[in-house]
């Protein structure tokens, strides 16, 4: 995707198509090699944890990102 189009107006609707793709492409990638595990991030993972559920298999999510009211204390860990 061209980052100027249309889209450059609205950044966040951009970053949501890329995101998409990216969990669409990891969702592919699921059904394709079928692991035992899905671990994944809460930005991109939307598409990958619904593929996990239709094969049956455990996953993970995880949010890498704290709170901005944290950020101070884990930047300065």
């Amino acid at each position: 995707m061209r980052r100027f189009s249309w889209l450059r107006w609205n950044t966040g609707l951009l970053q949501l198509k890329q995101d998409q793709s990216i969990g669409r492409r990891a969702a592919e990638l699921l059904h394709q090699r079928r692991p035992a595990l899905t671990y994944t991030f809460t930005q991109v993972g939307l598409e990958a944890l619904e593929e996990s559920r239709r094969l049956g298999h455990p996953s993970v999510l995880e949010s890498p990102n704290g709170h901005i009211r944290h950020f101070r204390d884990v930047y300065l860990e």
